[in-house]
């Protein structure tokens, strides 16, 4: 009898020990995280779309992506595989990325470019980047939202993927949760400069994105982030 009892005892242990630690994964991504700090949870917000797209969780720093599948989106989508190269295309991000280009060719589109004009004639490429120019350029006279709200999603992923520590992290959201901010008066603003960049750099938004930013703008979801928390 005491060969079958102790086989009992063991995987009774056994199965609890499963449950617990299956509990604890699914307490630690479902459960509502420590209150933010004002600061981190607009910085957090300013990546939504992104995450929305992911079907992530606005209220945690890594989003609940597992760290397999945000390494694959690192490498897929930004070519990074490890914390240098997620550094430098933050670097990027911050003080060059798409909007370069875009304040470039406002300004010579706003010069009537005679070379700018020539060069659209041989160029579908171009001649596609300077029709959105026109229809944008006045108004968004740079791509700041596009540039750094991806930033921010980027450190998200690099955060879960355990390519930056939780310290630097927070570093970087907030700094460029407070370069978005200043820089727009409320998240449709930021969110219409963002899907001008998206437009801008590789086409129309996708039907994704669309429903994404609609259901983040929307007065009646009182789950989105933009929703909860005020833009100042």
């Amino acid at each position: 009898m005491s060969l079958p009892v102790a086989v009992l005892v063991a995987t009774v242990l056994a199965v609890v020990t499963l449950v617990t630690v299956f509990g604890r994964l699914l307490w630690a991504r479902l459960s509502p995280p420590p209150p933010l700090s004002p600061g981190r949870a607009r910085g957090l917000a300013t990546a939504a779309l992104i995450v929305e797209v992911n079907r992530g969780r606005h209220d945690l720093l890594a989003a609940g992506f597992p760290r397999d599948e945000a390494r694959e989106t690192l490498s897929s989508a930004w070519s990074c595989s490890d914390r240098a190269s997620v550094r430098r295309r933050l670097v990027w991000l911050e003080n060059e990325g798409d909007r370069r280009r875009w304040e470039m060719l406002v300004q010579a589109f706003d010069r009537g470019d005679p070379e700018l004009e020539d060069a659209a004639f041989s160029d579908p490429d171009l001649r596609a980047e300077l029709d959105v120019v026109n229809r944008h350029g006045r108004r968004h006279p740079s791509l700041v939202a596009w540039d750094l709200c991806r930033a921010v999603a980027l450190v998200r992923f690099a955060y879960a993927a355990g390519y930056l520590t939780e310290v630097e992290s927070w570093q970087w959201v907030e700094r460029f949760g407070a370069m978005i901010r200043s820089a727009f008066s409320s998240w449709r603003e930021m969110s219409d400069n963002y899907l001008i960049g998206r437009e801008f750099t590789s086409g129309p938004p996708d039907r994704d994105l669309l429903q994404a930013r609609h259901h983040l703008v929307d007065p009646a979801n009182s789950w989105s982030p933009w929703n909860q928390i005020r833009w100042r």
